[in-house]
């Protein structure tokens, strides 16, 4: 790519970033959009493609106006044909006549045309984040905007503290808290198994490394659990759990919880018959959670009538998506917490007021894909958290 195309590039991007929520998607970052929201695009840059373009939205009479100038140079997107009213996908070539300044006002009209079209929740989103707030001036402005300022104090007495495990794109052999990978088992502990096959390993989390950050009454101050569930049984080329047939099984998930200077230096190596994910690094993230549906037995019985508890749970997903803006959007894999329910509160769950031990989110960092971005969640009962008791804990999987 010649110097004068790469530095057009950069700039452009450049403004793209100071676009108050802008978020990007894709490996090398080329597609920004608001929020992170499906659809939300405003600028793709498309350096593979030859000439080199910039797609954006563009107002058809603008898009007109272009075309005679810059004949050959501005064009209806040969790939984007949705039918939209008064603006289209449009084709820019970078390598081009097409003036810096006029380029620059596309991306900033094409961040209009997007912004105008979001619901009111979320442009107040948007003009959230360009405030910079800190989390707990964050809660504070949605309480008043949910009508629940009044609430504050049994809000909170709600709310459980909770540990984001933000994975990172290049591993670190420095820490022991890790999404997939391989395990640090002690030399005499077997692989576990159900029905003579091996489980798929899919994390392992040093309690010590997480109360550096982040204090958790409810679990031990040290020790380290290594998880192993079929639910990680995949084909390579899918997205949902190979599970065994018949009713799940108490050992369908298991999990080693042990002295972590019981363990060996070097991770135990993964058996052939399954397949295991890459390993990623986390940075662990205290965040406070609140219930993210109606149904949350914890929520239900709190006292709350149906509009507040309605208003509480449409809160707590505006509050979980700037949260994840301000981190730069990773998965939610969290330790302790209100799960992210995606299609209904686990029966066990209701019926025996089970907590959320640890939710394991799709990540491209590890290729974890749980069904269409859905999860999977380890629940257990209250009284086995401290100290703790990881025989029966509950696992579910929800597919987006």
């Amino acid at each position: 790519m010649p110097n004068d195309l790469s530095a057009t590039i950069d700039k452009l991007k450049e403004l793209c970033r100071t676009k108050p929520a802008c978020t990007t998607k894709g490996r090398e970052g080329a597609d920004f959009n608001i929020l992170g929201k499906f659809l939300g695009s405003f600028a793709k840059f498309e350096p593979k493609r030859d000439p080199t373009f910039l797609l954006l939205r563009c107002d058809d009479g603008v898009r007109e106006k272009l075309e005679h100038a810059y004949p050959g140079a501005v064009a209806l997107s040969t790939k984007m044909k949705w039918d939209t009213k008064g603006w289209h996908w449009t084709d820019v070539q970078l390598n081009s006549p097409v003036p810096m300044e006029t380029l620059q006002k596309l991306i900033d009209d094409s961040y209009e045309l997007v912004l105008r079209n979001l619901s009111e929740n979320e442009q107040f989103q948007v003009e959230l984040v360009g405030r910079h707030l800190s989390a707990a001036e964050l809660l504070d402005e949605l309480l008043r905007h949910y009508g629940l300022s009044g609430r504050r104090a049994e809000i909170l007495k709600l709310a459980r503290q909770s540990v984001l495990l933000k994975t990172l794109p290049a591993d670190s052999a420095a820490t022991r808290t890790f999404i997939g990978g391989a395990p640090f088992l002690p030399a005499d502990m077997p692989w576990p198994e159900h029905s003579g096959k091996p489980l798929a390993f899919l994390a392992q989390i040093d309690l010590a490394e997480i109360g550096k950050v982040a204090k958790l009454p409810d679990l031990p101050p040290t020790g380290l659990f290594c998880l192993f569930s079929v639910y990680g049984w995949q084909d390579p080329d899918g997205a949902d759990p190979l599970t065994p047939g018949g009713e799940p099984a108490d050992d369908w998930t298991q999990i080693y919880f042990v002295d972590a200077a019981s363990v060996p230096a070097q991770p135990r190596k993964t058996p052939s018959k399954v397949q295991p994910f890459p390993r990623a690094a986390v940075q662990p993230v205290p965040v406070l959670s609140l219930p993210c549906t109606a149904g949350e037995p914890a929520l239900a019985a709190a006292g709350f009538s149906g509009d507040e508890a309605a208003s509480l749970v449409d809160m707590a997903s505006t509050y979980n998506n700037l949260l994840s803006y301000q981190l730069g959007h990773p998965a939610r894999h969290l330790l302790l917490g209100f799960a992210d329910f995606v299609q209904y509160v686990t029966q066990s769950v209701a019926e025996q007021n089970l907590k959320l031990l640890f939710q394991i989110a799709s990540d491209k960092n590890t290729n974890m894909c749980w069904g269409d971005g859905g999860y999977l969640y380890f629940f257990i009962k209250p009284e086995n958290l401290n100290p703790l008791d990881l025989y029966g804990v509950v696992t579910d999987y929800q597919c987006g």
